[in-house]
């Protein structure tokens, strides 16, 4: 059975208004950082036992990062940046000394140290992903002004915001004017999106994709996604 640290459909913005720019809420992990700028087509995957377990800022003037230590058999050990603190905490799998694990993920130079950036970690039958193929953190949600993907299903303008209770967790809800009718979208978690540098506002357009199954047990069907 697969985590993944997101859900599946997506919303990107390809016309801005009102966007709201805050300060750094993201602690150095956001889009265009320099941590996230390291990651390479330098790929790797191998199988391990995890060691130990870091909590420290990955670079200077960052917030701090989770790393595992992974010994490969007889072989070297690694160590592999999962991502911030605030982002891994939530995840629904957790990963500790002793675990068995295989890593999959870029091999990158960080402050003159060779590291691994995680892309997903399979512990047994369970995968929880850090990252997309081409390096894109899950923790980021709320990208801006960038072309509408391929596979787009509809597009339409937000006309309302607000949240849902799913099994314990806080969503964001999002109303879509799709011009032939509303829809409704179950976006990121509500502390995911506090902790973004940039937000969703009312009157922005917006391209929706991937699209998946509504949320059980509502009269008003609530389609599962997130914000890019």
């Amino acid at each position: 059975m697969k985590y993944f640290a997101i859900l599946g459909a997506v919303l990107c913005a390809a016309v801005s208004f009102g966007q709201v720019k805050v300060q750094d809420r993201m602690g150095g992990f956001g889009p265009g950082s320099v941590y996230n700028k390291l990651w390479t087509a330098d790929m790797i995957t191998f199988n391990g036992r995890v060691t130990g377990k870091l909590v420290l800022p990955p670079m200077k003037g960052m917030a701090e990062s989770v790393a595992l230590l992974v010994q490969q058999a007889d072989k070297d050990s690694f160590e592999v940046q999962l991502g911030p603190q605030w982002f891994v905490q939530h995840m629904p799998v957790r990963v500790n000394v002793g675990d068995k694990v295989m890593i999959a993920g870029s091999r990158v130079k960080m402050e003159g140290r060779t590291v691994i950036f995680a892309q997903s970690i399979t512990i047994g039958k369970r995968d929880i992903a850090f990252r997309d193929k081409k390096g894109s953190p899950a923790w980021i949600t709320a990208q801006t002004n960038v072309p509408a993907p391929s596979g787009s299903l509809t597009e339409g303008e937000i006309v309302l915001r607000d949240s849902v209770l799913i099994d314990g967790v806080n969503y964001n809800v999002y109303r879509i004017d799709t011009g032939t009718g509303m829809i409704d979208i179950v976006g990121e978690p509500t502390w995911l999106a506090s902790r973004q540098n940039t937000s969703f506002q009312l009157g922005q357009f917006v391209n929706v994709v991937g699209l998946r199954q509504p949320t059980p047990g509502r009269s008003k069907p609530l389609l599962r996604g997130r914000i890019l």
